[in-house]
């Protein structure tokens, strides 16, 4: 593979990536605590 392919396959890799944190942020949140999502689109984690 040369330098130009994997530059264009770098975007979508990290935007994939992004998007798998994103969604598996609620369950992070519920293995160590609990989570509240607010109306706004807020959120906070707590512990015990």
């Amino acid at each position: 593979m040369d330098k130009e392919t994997l530059l264009r396959l770098a975007q979508p890799a990290a935007t994939a990536l992004l998007a798998i944190s994103i969604f598996s942020l609620p369950f992070i949140a519920q293995a160590s605590g609990s989570m509240t999502v607010y109306q706004g689109g807020s959120w906070e984690v707590e512990t015990y």
